[in-house]
């Protein structure tokens, strides 16, 4: 398996590495009306990918630390209904016991 992810990265990296330089002719970008000339398009390809990896590394963040509170919150309660269960079964066998003693049978 390890094997397998570092030929995957290696696979990406050189992937990565054709694409940059297939992409080295100057653009140019013009971004909220202020305009950046002449910038090599592999810079705005790294620079946009980097920017959306970024948001999609903290968006996975977000999701993970919303999820632990969700954990924490559900786990509170199933303690608590479990605490309840547990009291209510405890109630029941001394209802039991109680009518056990109470009802003591007849000798003939």
């Amino acid at each position: 398996m390890r094997e397998l992810k570092i030929f995957l990265v290696l696979v990406i990296v050189l992937a990565a590495v054709w694409l940059l330089t297939q992409n080295s002719t100057p653009v140019d970008v013009k971004l909220f009306n202020i305009s950046y000339l002449q910038k090599p398009l592999y810079l705005i390809i790294l620079v946009t990918f980097t920017i959306g990896a970024l948001l999609g590394f903290a968006y996975g963040v977000s999701q993970t630390y919303k999820l632990k509170s969700d954990i924490r919150v559900l786990n509170k309660e199933r303690l608590k209904l479990q605490t309840e269960v547990d009291q209510r079964r405890v109630a029941m066998l001394d209802r039991e016991d109680q009518s056990e003693l109470t009802e003591k049978p007849k000798k003939a």
